[in-house]
């Protein structure tokens, strides 16, 4: 062990010490006060910490923006595909830009005798605003001591809270003024089944219509993406994508307002010698018209293993 990683485990270990005795008694042993969204915040930041910064490989890596992170099970693709390895590297707003498709494929093993990139395309994620991929760059760059705060020191207090305080609800409070209440499930897998309570399956619409005025899909992005597709394929990565489904209400509006044009992209994509999936559009049901159920992710990432396999 060198003097760098032993005085940086020493400090890690240092400041795990000092923020668990830095707890007030009464923290441990009476009746505990945390809400279901304080437990939901530990979960969620433990999660894109482990997802942002893990060094495990794999032979499959799921690459797109939110309908693909609360999309795509990997779990689910795993039942037809038993022998691989899946990550699902999805994050909010990100966009398809050479930079994220390189760190998506550092997830990959060099080693494994099928190396897959499988790329959810959403009109979005082919945005100027998009390609700023704040999202990722914010949990990628975050300090050593803010990562093992995340990672181990309060998901290790949220433990020891559950086991002294079984009591703690698993229960949200209910819906202020209208507002959906959020639930979402994190897996180690990168994958978070999501639904809202209640749904509104048109609350997408407006958002989308406001946020493609100003924010079209840029024609350089989508070249890139080919460019930096035919390079991968040269090295022996099959590389797949699809449209990431939606409400058709929002799909409908993503072509006529996004500048998004499916058949011209399709062709540049295969020629460049990636492989497009075509899912059906009606088959899935959103919640907030954007985004899958669990249910529907799970049914999704199923056809999706099933139609890669058939290539």
């Amino acid at each position: 062990m060198n003097l760098f990683t032993f005085n940086f485990k020493s400090r890690m270990l240092t400041v795990l010490l000092l923020s668990v005795l830095a707890l007030p008694l009464p923290e441990f042993f009476l009746p505990s006060t945390m809400t279901y969204d304080e437990i939901e915040r530990i979960d969620r930041e433990r999660f894109w910490a482990v997802k942002t910064h893990r060094n495990d490989l794999y032979d499959m890596v799921l690459l797109g923006d939110s309908r693909t992170y609360r999309g795509v099970s990997p779990q689910a693709m795993q039942e037809l595909l038993p022998q691989l390895r899946i990550l699902n590297f999805g994050y909010s707003s990100l966009g398809l830009t050479t930079e994220l498709v390189d760190e998506a494929i550092k997830k990959i093993d060099t080693a494994s005798a099928k190396k897959i990139l499988v790329i959810g395309v959403t009109p979005y994620s082919l945005t100027k605003k998009a390609a700023m991929n704040e999202h990722f760059l914010q949990e990628k760059n975050r300090k050593r001591e803010d990562l093992w705060q995340r990672r181990y020191i309060n998901p290790l207090y949220l433990k020891w809270q559950q086991w002294m305080h079984p009591e703690i609800s698993a229960q949200k409070s209910p819906a202020i003024n209208g507002t959906p209440i959020y639930h979402q499930e994190f897996y180690d897998n990168g994958w978070v089944g999501s639904r809202t309570e209640p749904e509104n399956t048109k609350i997408a619409l407006k958002i989308y219509r406001e946020e493609f005025k100003n924010n079209q899909v840029e024609p350089g992005t989508i070249n890139q993406l080919a460019h930096k597709t035919k390079e991968l394929v040269g090295q022996g990565i099959e590389v797949f994508a699809y449209r990431v489904p939606c409400a058709i209400e929002l799909k409908q509006l993503e072509d006529e307002v996004s500048g998004f044009a499916e058949e011209s992209f399709i062709k540049q994509f295969i020629e460049a010698g990636g492989k497009w999936i075509t899912l059906p559009d009606q088959s899935f049901h959103s919640y907030d018209g954007s985004h899958l159920t669990k249910e529907s992710a799970i049914e999704m990432s199923k056809l999706l293993a099933k139609k890669i396999l058939a290539n």
